[in-house]
């Protein structure tokens, strides 16, 4: 069984390191996780309605802008992916 469907959460797996966790987000795109590096920020989420993931890696960060801005972008690109390849299902956070 796919862990998401078994009902993963973001508790500890690290027994030495309680401060690790997965870092899974809710979006309208899916459960994933988003990062950020200096030159480049990405998502990548799992529509389970779908069962579909989506990733994306634009080669460029904007340090003008703030990160909730490139979130913003990445969503945006992600659906618009989704629906040209006729992935139209919408995860509700």
């Amino acid at each position: 069984m796919h862990p998401l469907k078994a009902g993963m959460t973001g508790s500890p797996i690290c027994l030495t390191n309680e401060s690790y966790g997965l870092g899974l987000g809710n979006s309208v795109v899916g459960i994933g996780h988003t990062g950020a590096h200096p030159g480049y920020v990405n998502l990548v989420a799992y529509n389970p309605l779908d069962d579909v993931s989506v990733m994306v890696v634009p080669p460029f960060i904007d340090y003008s802008k703030e990160m909730d801005d490139h979130l913003a972008l990445l969503i945006s690109i992600a659906n618009e992916a989704r629906w040209i390849a006729g992935y139209t299902a919408t995860w509700t956070p």
